[in-house]
């Protein structure tokens, strides 16, 4: 007889400096009182990661395809001269190595 398994999601909070790699899962939108994006990542070592969208994050992630090999490393908070406080982040992307070039940068 087959058994049922709970599917966990954690959800990253992450320190400035830290990095989360693995396989794009996808995007859920609108989630939570502030309507935002929860992307999923599966991990290197096979957990469902959560990492909750912002407008730069948004911005890298738009049109990533579901299966993607993906990295995505959390830079720290940014204070520009006018405006609101941002996380900022940098995404890349793995590509096979019969293509021109190793990695992509967002």
């Amino acid at each position: 007889m087959t058994e049922w398994t709970k599917v966990e999601t954690e959800t990253w909070t992450p320190e400035e400096g830290e990095e989360i790699s693995g396989e794009y899962l996808g995007v859920q939108v609108e989630v939570g009182e502030n309507k935002s994006n929860l992307y999923k990542v599966k991990t290197e070592e096979g957990k469902t990661v959560g990492i909750w969208g912002s407008a730069v994050l948004d911005g890298k992630m738009f049109g990533m395809e579901v299966g993607t090999e993906i990295k995505i490393a959390f830079k720290g908070k940014v204070k520009p001269l006018k405006g609101r406080e941002y996380k900022d982040y940098e995404v890349f992307t793995k590509k096979d190595s019969n293509e021109e070039s190793g990695v992509d940068v967002y």
